[in-house]
């Protein structure tokens, strides 16, 4: 009979209506729950018989309708560690299952969601409200090159460690300079000055070079360095003491140079020394000085340098002879190495670099001091002027370091910074995208995870393959709209109201029917 289907009508009617109510009441409850998606009704009809000539009442149900490819509101937070994705995808998290060494362990199924308030736990976890541990890709350094290498086949659960940045002993160092084509002339020797240690062995090193042949060969044209000219000094000293009367002949020598040396410009030093220092690191990540000193020598477009350590430079670790091309101002030529080992070969495009070793508290260490490229003002050059102008001088030495924070970036790199300025990716954040991320099956928290509806999970880089970016220090925000709800539930609150009449006036009927027999 029509009336009963009628009634039932209207009862799966109130059913429907109250499955819709229960859906506003939860997007209204969560309208400020991070992350949260909303739950709209859609509304089914089940018929019981219609044709062209009966059509008898059927039923409704109401079936909850998932929205959870439509994004919150973006809003920026004071957490560091919050991340929000804009556009499609969800985080990776896991949720814990119990306790093993007082660390977490955690639940084999993943889960999704975009709840991505995390702050550090006491463990180091990123851990959003909710309780979910956000997954990402490990991140390790290449030993040879320093480069980071992301493991994108494993997904777990980012861990911060707090140990100290183990210091990193210099290997390189880079200038970037150009030493002048006229750079300024040196002094003239004073009577003051033949007394000071420095100018007596230069005086004397310039006598023994004018008298002596073996100490003239040892002593390169416009050399001037202190160990060369000590040499050449010990060479003559040698000869004179071999010959009858060589004492005397040593002494008067002596008194002679240094006399003579007053006015007088000296011959290995025809120019103000420039000297360039850069603070190195030991293996201890104790903090060293190396001081590079150039002279231009009188041989045109040639400077030799001198690498010394210690604050004040006391310890000699070699010199060699840098040779520019007088047409274009770079570097052509290394040469005359003394306890330095330079490039076999100064071809164009090559690196023009040498090594040298420092002793830093009884360890030898090896550093390399780059000067560009052989034929490439991409470095070291020689340029008109008067004076050096140092464009850059830096190294890739690390001090040790204590942990100071934790920062994302918006590829989803999660970095250590220590103290020492320095930082270090530990993992990646990805994007896990779905072809259906309505079919999700919903968890607490703000959660969800895969079922057939849904299809797999495809984990991706921020912005690439469709997935949604990044956004730092920022959180989504439910995207439920308040007035958009309460327009719902006016619509709710009536179509209940106008399916209990529906019932009321179907009973009225049946009465009725009922009192027809009295």
């Amino acid at each position: 009979m029509s009336l009963f289907g009628a009634m039932n009508t209207a009862v799966s009617g109130l059913s429907a209506q109250s499955s819709a109510f229960g859906n506003i009441s939860d997007n209204v409850a969560n309208s400020q729950t991070v992350g949260y998606k909303r739950v709209d009704t859609s509304f089914i009809d089940y018929l019981t018989t219609s044709t062209a000539s009966d059509n008898i009442p059927g039923s409704v149900v109401a079936q909850p309708d998932y929205v959870n490819n439509v994004d919150g509101t973006i809003t920026q937070t004071d957490d560091p560690t919050a991340l929000a994705i804009s556009g499609q995808g969800f985080f990776a998290v896991s949720t814990q299952s119990g306790t093993a060494n007082n660390l977490p362990t955690f639940a084999a199924q993943q889960e999704y969601t975009c709840a991505g308030d995390f702050q550090m736990d006491k463990n180091g976890y990123l851990v959003n409200s909710a309780g979910e541990f956000l997954n990402g890709w490990p991140v390790s350094q290449d030993a040879t090159t320093g480069a980071n290498v992301v493991n994108q086949n494993t997904l777990q659960p980012i861990q911060v460690s707090q140990t100290v940045f183990n210091p990193i002993p210099t290997t390189n160092i880079n200038l970037s300079a150009n030493l002048p084509a006229t750079p300024t002339a040196g002094a003239a020797y004073t009577s003051a000055d033949i007394t000071t240690p420095n100018l007596r062995v230069i005086a004397l090193a310039a006598n023994a070079a004018a008298n002596n042949a073996s100490a003239a060969g040892a002593i390169p044209a416009g050399n001037g360095y202190l160990a060369d000219a000590a040499q050449a000094l010990a060479d003559t000293t040698a000869a004179n003491l071999a010959a009858p009367g060589g004492a005397a002949k040593a002494a008067a020598d002596e008194a002679t140079v240094l006399t003579d040396a007053v006015g007088v410009p000296g011959a290995y030093a025809p120019t103000v020394p420039i000297s360039s220092q850069v603070d190195v690191y030991d293996a201890l990540g104790n903090m060293q000085t190396a001081t590079l000193n150039w002279v231009q020598t009188s041989t045109p477009n040639k400077w030799t340098v001198q690498i010394q350590t210690g604050s004040p430079a006391t310890s000699n670790c070699g010199s060699a002879d840098v040779t520019f091309d007088g047409t274009s101002g770079m570097i052509s030529n290394i040469s005359n190495a003394d306890n330095l080992t330079v490039p076999a070969a100064n071809t164009t495009g090559t690196a023009a670099k040498l090594s040298f070793t420092a002793n830093f508290g009884g360890t030898n260490q090896t550093i390399s001091l780059n000067l560009g490229t052989f034929g490439k003002a991409d470095g070291l050059t020689q340029f008109a002027g008067t004076s050096y102008n140092l464009r850059g001088l830096t190294q890739n030495g690390v001090p040790p370091g204590a942990f100071s924070s934790v920062s994302t970036a918006t590829n989803g790199d999660i970095s250590v910074n220590y103290d020492n300025g320095q930082s270090r990716v530990i993992a990646q954040v990805p994007v896990v995208t779905f072809n259906d991320p309505n079919g999700l099956q919903r968890r607490n928290g703000q959660a969800f995870t895969v079922s057939q509806d849904s299809g797999g999970p495809l984990a991706e880089t921020a912005n690439t393959n469709g997935a949604g970016g990044l956004v730092t220090q920022s959180v989504e925000g439910s995207n439920v709209d308040i007035a958009t709800e309460f327009s719902k539930l006016i619509v709710a609150q009536e179509a209940y109201s106008a399916n209990t009449k529906m019932v009321t006036t179907a009973d009225q009927m049946l009465q009725l029917t009922i009192n027809m027999k009295q």
